[in-house]
């Protein structure tokens, strides 16, 4: 929402440009609210092309803009609802193929009762039907079958090594109950510096709780980032036995558990199936870093 925004210089319009890259490889649309292409900030913004038609050679389309902000939040109301619809059709017409599984029903007290639905539940049609989709779906995605219920009475770490692995490998909780006697839990309080840039790797971490901010110092400029909860840190280097590449710092009170070097070596001599696993984990997960990093 640029709304408050008085102007914006060429760094800051071409950090949008990379944005709207970046957010396009993840399939999200960037939406700009408060700007006139007639204004200063839309001049700024088409002087580094933000707003220009796709070429032949280039799939990436120009993010949407809206006078207001209230245009762009009913534009993004409308794709959801867009969305959920064509989803229940799908799933409507896919049911008889999923037989194995099974269909929980939503009890009516998980609802979500907070303030805030009161005033929805007087609200446009469209409200009382965004809310109570998103009622329904969390409920569902805590029902008795989802994952995190189902990790949720396993010890740390293995609950979080399922998260922050989920997607990125087909191994269950059997075969990941092998690595948790590896890895050590740290605290580490705001403001404390993890790694430097240029540092020799001393471990492998996933963060359970807090935040971290990476900052990294590259031929295409500075650029830095937030790791939170639930996700991994420092593996390339690591795995990849090199000098660290950024400086990682907590931006508030945080717990991970760490892999150290020499852990590691112990699980490659006593679990070499978990180890090359593991290593395989961590070099997707630097790909997917490095390509938001660097495009």
């Amino acid at each position: 929402d640029f709304s408050h925004v008085a102007g914006i210089d060429f760094s800051a319009a071409e950090a949008f440009n990379r944005m709207n890259r970046i957010l396009h490889r993840r399939d999200v649309t960037l939406a700009l609210a408060g700007v006139s292409l007639d204004g200063e900030i839309g001049r700024s913004l088409q002087m580094v092309g933000l707003f220009e038609d796709p070429v032949e050679d280039s799939t990436i389309p120009p993010p949407k803009v809206f006078e207001d902000l209230n245009g762009a939040l009913e534009a993004c109301e409308n794709e959801m609802l867009v969305i959920l619809s064509d989803k229940q059709r799908m799933e409507a017409m896919n049911q008889q193929k999923e037989a194995s599984a099974e269909s929980i029903d939503i009890p009516s007290n998980l609802a979500i009762q907070t303030p805030a639905s009161i005033d929805m539940n007087v609200g446009s049609p469209r409200r009382n039907f965004l809310h109570q989709a998103a009622s329904t779906t969390l409920a569902s995605s805590q029902g008795p079958n989802s994952d995190s219920n189902r990790w949720k009475h396993f010890k740390q770490p293995l609950p979080l090594i399922l998260q922050s692995f989920q997607g990125l490998t087909t191994r269950n909780e059997d075969f990941w109950f092998r690595a948790v006697s590896y890895f050590e839990p740290r605290s580490y309080p705001a403001g404390k510096i993890l790694y430097s840039r240029g540092d020799q790797p001393d471990g492998f971490y996933l963060l359970q709780s807090g935040i971290l901010r990476a900052e990294y110092d590259l031929d295409q400029g500075s650029y830095h980032e937030s790791i939170v909860s639930g996700t991994t840190c420092g593996e390339l280097p690591f795995f990849s036995e090199t000098a660290r590449t950024s400086t990682v710092m907590a931006e508030m009170d945080c717990v991970a558990w760490l892999l150290t070097l020499e852990a590691w070596e112990r699980m490659q001599e006593k679990e070499p199936e978990v180890a090359k696993e593991i290593l395989k984990v961590g070099m997707k997960l630097s790909a997917e870093r490095m390509n938001a990093i660097t495009s």
